[in-house]
């Protein structure tokens, strides 16, 4: 599935014209917005923090939450107490669009991490003018030259990077990339199975200094304090959160709030 969808974000790319795409961002004042720092974020508290995230649908799992409102779940995740807000914006996998951005930034004060699958340069210039303050770019899926421009232009734009890795391989391209903040993705790309244990085994090998994200497969405070002991600063979950009857209370439960 991860092929089938790098496929097709290629396909959807490879007319694009960086140069001009470039000057059309400089000409523009593009996200004149607050700037929420995500490492800063993720780094401000002694217990571990949450990205909460909003997906409305998994190629895996089918829908999970239909009639989601991106502005009113980022106000709720924040009221929650949650440290920042991912979004899907992959409309045909995981039905979600860029306007999920443009519509929640203004109505939140925490920092956007914008999901998706991001093949190209143009992808980037559009995070930032959407409104994100920081992008997605996974190991797996990118040449590790492709890895260290994305990120060298992420940040020259004032975007904040969170490099996914699944494994050891993948762990030492993000590091040679300059990786400062790393996911690491429980979820198997072969079978879809999850599990924590990846996290265990990968978060020795992440250097100190460097924000450690726990991603896929977080259900409750059990696995909260699991990871926290591991010594992880954040954990991203999406699921467990989206499919609650109560996404408010759920948030709160996993921060251990009540």
């Amino acid at each position: 599935m991860l092929r089938e969808i790098i496929r097709y974000k290629r396909s959807l790319y490879k007319n694009s014209d960086f140069e001009k795409e470039m000057d059309s961002f400089l000409s523009k004042s593009c996200a004149e917005k607050r700037s929420c720092r995500l490492k800063t974020a993720l780094s401000s508290s002694d217990s571990i923090s949450l990205i909460a995230e909003i997906k409305r649908h998994s190629p895996s799992k089918g829908t999970l939450a239909k009639d989601i409102s991106a502005p009113d779940y980022g106000r709720c995740y924040e009221q929650a107490g949650a440290s920042a807000v991912s979004i899907l914006t992959d409309e045909v996998y995981f039905h979600g669009s860029p306007d999920d951005i443009i519509e929640t930034w203004k109505k939140i004060n925490l920092p956007i991490l914008r999901k998706e699958f991001i093949v190209c340069e143009q992808q980037i210039l559009e995070s930032k003018t959407i409104g994100a303050d920081a992008i997605l770019l996974i190991a797996a899926v990118l040449a590790p030259d492709e890895l260290i421009k994305y990120h060298t232009l992420a940040e020259s734009i004032g975007l904040e990077v969170l490099t996914e890795v699944h494994n050891e391989d993948d762990l030492s391209i993000a590091l040679g990339s300059g990786a400062n903040i790393i996911g690491v993705n429980n979820r198997n790309l072969e079978d879809f199975s999850v599990s924590l244990k990846t996290s265990e085994r990968i978060i020795p090998l992440i250097p100190e200094g460097i924000i450690r994200v726990s991603e896929s497969g977080i259900r409750n405070r059990e696995d909260m304090l699991l990871l926290e002991s591991m010594e992880f600063d954040a954990a991203l979950v999406g699921e467990s959160i989206v499919t609650s009857p109560s996404p408010e209370s759920h948030i709160r439960t996993l921060l251990g709030l009540k």
